[in-house]
């Protein structure tokens, strides 16, 4: 009578064939390896050990099971990479300027004053005042921060507001204040950032 032939767990099988257990389970799960279970509810596989010489080694783990594997991590970093960039946003919007409010100068047919409302008070701002506001918390973050988030940061803003293509952000800020300023509101509730900066390009 022919000799029982072994049978072996997913751990033993994928370290003999220097695979990840995941692959090997789906591998059986596929029908690519001959492979049973103890009983129709149990979890654990068993195979046969003549079908490790059906499964090519391999040196490396492959491609599909290394991105599944470091999917979590590079999600990770990016999250924190957006919540250092939300960060940045949260700061420039400081004193007011997330909620602040663009209205039409009465009597006049152009031109706008601004208005933060904080409980019962009103404060109003004339466009240079804002100007001059939103420079202040530009130049308190710049200070604080470091400059490689402050430069990832800009990268990102440049895909929301393309005029940074052409123009620095200082002229931006005495310019149009309002809008660069709604553009920031974008980014830090959305709290997601379009383009790619030196530290999240390769993700």
């Amino acid at each position: 009578m022919a000799k029982s032939e072994r049978l072996l767990t997913i751990k033993e099988f994928a370290a003999r064939k220097r695979y990840s257990e995941r692959t090997i389970r789906q591998m059986c799960k596929d029908g690519k390896i001959k492979a049973h279970k103890l009983t129709k509810k149990s979890r654990k596989w068993l195979i046969q050990e003549s079908e490790i010489d059906k499964v090519v080694s391999a040196k490396v783990v492959p491609q599909k099971v290394t991105q599944v594997e470091i999917a979590p991590v590079i999600s990770k970093r990016i999250e924190e990479h957006f919540d250092r960039m939300t960060a940045i946003a949260d700061a420039l919007l400081a004193n007011g300027l997330d909620v602040v409010r663009r209205h039409p100068i009465s009597g006049r047919t152009e031109g706008f004053e601004y208005s933060i409302v904080s409980g019962n008070s009103v404060e109003f701002l004339s466009h240079e005042q804002l100007g001059d506001r939103l420079r202040l918390n530009l130049g308190f973050t710049w200070v604080h921060g470091n400059d490689l988030d402050r430069d990832c940061f800009l990268s990102h803003l440049r895909a929301e507001y393309p005029e940074l293509e052409s123009k620095d952000i200082l002229t931006i800020v005495t310019e149009n204040p309002y809008k660069l300023i709604v553009a920031l509101r974008v980014l830090a509730r959305r709290k997601i950032f379009k383009g790619t900066c030196t530290v999240c390009e390769h993700w």
